[in-house]
């Protein structure tokens, strides 16, 4: 919040379409920091509750924004991230609150 009043914050979050609905591919593995999880992709459930894990990351990112007063611009990897970025240039003005 400090850094608000000297800079515009901008919230850019990095994702994958395939990170919001994983598709029925058998078995992956997860890993970061040293865990891991495994997730069989062919039981329909698991895939629900991935979905679900992922709207509560995107659901937790929104707030974050919003609690911020920060805009926030979604930056997908199949997009070329300058033409997302400068789709948004125009609405620069407004990012300040």
């Amino acid at each position: 919040i400090t850094l608000r009043k000297n800079c515009t914050l901008v919230l850019l979050p990095v994702y994958d379409p395939a990170d919001s609905d994983i598709p029925d591919i058998g078995s992956i593995i997860f890993s970061a920091n040293h865990q891991s999880s495994m997730i069989n992709t062919g039981d329909s459930q698991a895939r629900k509750n991935y979905r679900a894990a992922w709207q509560a990351y995107n659901d937790q990112i929104t707030h974050i924004g919003k609690k911020l007063k920060t805009p926030l611009i979604w930056i997908e990897t199949v997009v070329d991230p300058v033409k997302t970025l400068f789709s948004f240039a125009g609405a620069a003005g407004s990012w300040k609150t």
